[in-house]
């Protein structure tokens, strides 16, 4: 399994739920500005303890990093009956980055 690491700024507020089990799923996006006007996006899902930092402590315009693996979802759109695909990385860790307020919030926690 490959192994993904990537820092930039949070695109959006983390969205949180709660399976039936009581597993929290969080999603966001991260925006990687690369040399120029060019901006990456990746969609990020994070689980359990990773969701938990990531809906608590990062939002929209925050730097953070993740540490995850690639996921691949492909579909057939209902309407046109294309076959379309999807890219997102799946967290294993967040880091927080940036004040130094977070650094020591990161470092009192146990990710």
């Amino acid at each position: 399994m490959h192994t993904v690491d990537l820092t930039g700024k949070c695109g959006k507020d983390p969205q949180s739920r709660f399976l039936e089990d009581g597993t929290q799923v969080a999603n966001t996006s991260l925006a990687d500005r690369k040399s120029g006007d060019v901006t990456l996006w990746y969609e990020i899902e994070a689980w359990d303890k990773s969701a938990e930092i990531l809906q608590k402590y990062v939002s929209k315009g925050k730097s953070f990093g993740v540490t995850g693996r690639i996921k691949m979802q492909k579909w057939q759109d209902r309407d046109s009956g294309e076959e379309r695909q999807k890219m997102s990385i799946v967290a294993d860790r967040i880091h927080l980055l940036g004040s130094a307020e977070q650094s020591q919030t990161e470092q009192s926690e146990d990710f």
